[in-house]
């Protein structure tokens, strides 16, 4: 017997995963009706949450549920089950009233309900996009959606939220490297940040200056290293008019190690970078834990079961080599503003780090 499941998916979440995989047992065939109701304001196009889902499940059939009730799609597809998942009081009763109607629309379409566990009961859609753009909401995010789904989240708030026009002339292409899968911290919210920092100083700087230091900003983490990001960035300017392209490399590869130099562009460009450090401690707190999901992500496929120990040591012994500085800051804007909370959050962290 074949079944349909139907649903907006806007996005697909946990509890829809579990609502499919008990329906697998159950049934030789389970369809997968994407609703596009015409009515409705949805947050992922109709092709987006298809391509989610097919994404997780590539063998189960998706299709799209137009202007039409799900009862007779079913009878036009010769389908004689619906199935339907009931998270709590308020679902029972809608499907309560509901199930008269979808009987006089098609009598021979049944209707099966599931009930998932408590872990999944009461995650929804909408609860899952109303947790979005809190601080750390990736770590609560990521708990409730598919993988999949997490990173396709984590582009739409990214681009839509942080797409500034300093950030949004790098072009779509660009913009997107920054969300790719397990980017956490290195993302478009760190080069809105930084950029944020810059615009504190860039008074002090000519124009032109500031368009090259805005550059290098944005493309500073467009790449897995900052060697590879100055290259990138090197390429992409160097046949430009009215951009140093050498400039914009010496400024990412500054971002590299963060050593002192004796130009202050690039001393600016490095003190914004290292803006996070000062930020208070709830943001801190989220920027740390981005860094090590980052770090997590890319080891992950490295079989390393003493991954955390050495992660912990790693981190510590970087985080130490900023607090063992005479100031962490060079230039003396940051120095006052930054310096202090800095030293106050590092030392934490290395508290932490060493105890663990």
């Amino acid at each position: 017997m074949d079944a349909v499941y139907a649903g907006s998916f806007d996005p697909l979440t946990n509890g829809h995963v579990w609502v499919i995989e008990e329906a697998k047992k159950m049934f030789n065939k389970i369809i997968i009706l994407v609703g596009n109701n015409p009515m409705k304001t949805y947050t992922f196009s109709t092709e987006e949450r298809m391509k989610m889902i097919k994404t997780l499940y590539p063998d189960i059939t998706v299709d799209v549920l137009g202007n039409e009730y799900t009862q007779k799609y079913c009878e036009r597809k010769g389908i004689g089950v619906q199935i339907r998942g009931i998270r709590n009081v308020r679902d029972l009763e809608f499907e309560q009233e509901i199930l008269f109607v979808n009987r006089e629309i098609a009598k021979h379409v049944q209707s099966v309900y599931l009930i998932p566990p408590s872990e999944v009961a009461g995650l929804s859609s909408s609860l899952v996009k109303s947790l979005i753009g809190n601080s750390q909401w990736q770590f609560v995010v990521g708990e409730l959606v598919p993988e999949n789904v997490f990173w396709e989240l984590n582009k739409k708030y990214s681009l839509e939220y942080y797409m500034s026009p300093d950030i949004s002339w790098m072009g779509i292409e660009d913009a997107l490297m920054y969300c790719r899968p397990g980017i956490f911290y290195h993302s478009l919210q760190h080069i809105y940040e930084t950029i944020q920092a810059f615009k504190e100083v860039k008074d002090i700087f000519t124009q032109p200056e500031s368009v090259h230091v805005i550059a290098a900003i944005c493309y500073h983490d467009i790449k897995d290293t900052e060697k590879e990001s100055a290259e990138y960035a090197f390429e992409k300017f160097k046949d430009k008019e009215n951009y140093d392209a050498e400039l914009i490399r010496d400024m990412i590869l500054a971002t590299e190690d963060h050593v002192v130099t004796g130009r202050e562009i690039i001393n600016t460009m490095i003190d914004c970078d290292l803006s996070i450090f000062g930020k208070d401690p709830v943001r801190f707190a989220e920027y740390e834990r981005q860094v090590f999901a980052e770090s997590c992500y890319l080891y992950r496929n490295f079989g390393l079961p003493n991954f955390p120990e050495i992660y912990r040591k790693e981190r510590n012994r970087i985080v130490k080599s900023f607090i063992d500085r005479e100031y962490i800051y060079t230039t003396e804007y940051f120095r006052e503003k930054n310096e202090k909370q800095a030293r106050e959050n590092l030392k934490i962290l290395n508290e932490r780090l060493s105890d663990e």
